[in-house]
């Protein structure tokens, strides 16, 4: 990729990436609902039964992602502790191993120069940083999906029993993480016959044997449509857009890059078809697509771009490889050059888009020190579970001591004074648009009168003190 080792662009682009980490964890430090959610069902204080229930709808909304991501992140939040930034941190860990694993499985293919600016690509993808600082499973996801496809380029490059044996572990994790990642294991189905390496289908069989075996009622639920997502329908945008504008920060970025990705593949059509990791990820892009398709056809509704996280990073090989192509097939003298506008277009589209998230997060921590400079410990707020819960994890409620109160306490006058914070009704999805006053910010309180208000974007605070 880059010849002369005196322009190392890649360092810079791991650089830039762990600046935006930091900025994105100080700066966007809020949760929204789904966040809520994952911290409901991945407490360490509760019964691993509990949240077995909790995950499985009883008591709670449920969750269509199955459990192994809940007790991974219960495990780490046993050992680091039980709060709403470690779960961030957790997040930041599974992307930092990501980049990692991406640059192992493109050096299966590329020189380490090469495979170094394209793993520091990625690092700085708008989408991949928006979800590192994320407590969902997305980072989680995409990590075993990297590390299960470097797996199966090493057991058929080497074909030793224990790349074989980690392809098939890795298989079977995978899936359990989230279902979806099929469209990898299908696309691995394919390449195997495009490239006649039939004998390897066996370690993809036992893979989802054992697979089916371990996840037998989730399976069976998922196919009975149970788990079906109602908001995720697919619509005709997707067919114009298809996510690009989600995975690279907004609309005309992701414009320009589709655009790019199609004309550069059919210019290079036959190109493609001499790399391996090329080959592989065309097949799975588009087997990902298709997918999303044809769960509309069948009433699976799972047209969202985070149902298909993991072919951002197929994506963006492709992508470079196409245009190194290009450049030396007109000047190969270019070639630096390029590279240095493509790393130039790259930070800009960062720094454009890094606060254009498609769901904005309350700033909770700000309502907290609003509440702590009026001289307020203790807090009253919506009797939602998933709130409170999230709320006492803070860092900074812990570390004031507020104190949470409920209707008992509040209707016993034990206190002189507390603060409503009331969340309002929250962008908690990328298709509700606003914010809806929520009714429940007009509670009176017997024997307390409320002395102050202030409004903020996502919460109303109510300042009460006893008559």
């Amino acid at each position: 990729m880059i010849k002369n080792k005196n322009y190392n662009l890649h360092y810079y682009f791991f650089f830039i990436s762990l600046i935006f980490l930091i900025y994105n964890f100080n700066n966007d430090s809020g949760y929204w609902f789904d966040e809520w959610s994952t911290l409901l069902n991945s407490d360490p204080n509760v019964s691993a039964q509990i949240i077995y229930n909790r995950i499985n709808g009883i008591g709670t909304v449920g969750e269509l992602v199955p459990k192994i991501y809940f007790l991974t992140l219960r495990f780490f939040f046993l050992i680091f502790g039980y709060t709403a930034e470690n779960g961030r941190i957790f997040s930041i860990i599974f992307f930092i191993l990501s980049i990692f694993i991406f640059y192992l499985l493109l050096e299966l293919f590329f020189d380490k120069q090469k495979s170094l600016f394209i793993a520091g690509i990625l690092s700085v993808n708008p989408f991949m940083l928006w979800m590192a600082n994320e407590t969902r499973v997305d980072t989680f996801n995409i990590f075993f999906c990297i590390l299960n496809i470097f797996f199966f380029f090493k057991s058929l490059f080497e074909k030793k029993l224990k790349f074989n044996l980690m392809f098939i572990i890795s298989g079977i994790w995978m899936l359990s993480v989230h279902p979806l990642t099929i469209a990898i294991v299908l696309s691995q189905i394919i390449y195997i016959f495009f490239f006649k390496k039939k004998n390897y289908l066996i370690f993809i069989s036992i893979s989802l044997t054992i697979y089916f075996l371990v996840n037998y009622s989730y399976v069976i639920k998922g196919l009975s449509g149970a788990l079906i997502s109602g908001h995720t329908k697919l619509q005709f945008n997707f067919f114009l857009t298809y996510y690009f504008n989600t995975f690279f920060g907004n609309k005309y970025f992701g414009g320009f890059y589709l655009l790019l990705f199609i004309i550069l593949i059919l210019f290079n059509f036959k190109k493609n078809f001499k790399k391996e990791i090329i080959v592989y990820s065309i097949i799975t892009i588009f087997f990902s697509y298709t997918l999303i398709v044809l769960g509309y056809l069948f009433s699976f509704h799972i047209a969202a771009p985070r149902y298909i996280e993991f072919i951002v990073p197929l994506i963006i090989p492709v992508l470079i490889y196409n245009i190194e192509d290009a450049i030396i097939k007109f000047k190969r003298n270019f070639l630096f050059l390029s590279e240095l506008l493509i790393f130039i277009l790259i930070i800009l589209n960062l720094f454009i888009t890094n606060d254009n998230k498609p769901v904005k997060k309350p700033y909770t921590k700000a309502a907290l020190e609003i509440i702590k400079l009026n001289n307020i410990e203790y807090i009253y707020t919506n009797t939602d579970q998933y709130f409170s819960s999230y709320l006492k994890t803070i860092n900074y409620f812990k570390l004031h001591n507020f104190l949470l109160l409920d209707n008992e306490t509040i209707s016993q006058k034990k206190i002189l004074k507390f603060a409503f914070l009331c969340s309002k009704e929250s962008k908690n999805n990328s298709i509700k648009k606003g914010i809806i006053e929520n009714k429940e910010c007009q509670k009176e309180f017997d024997y307390f009168k409320s002395y102050k208000i202030i409004d903020l974007a996502d919460y109303k605070i109510i300042l009460f003190k006893s008559d």
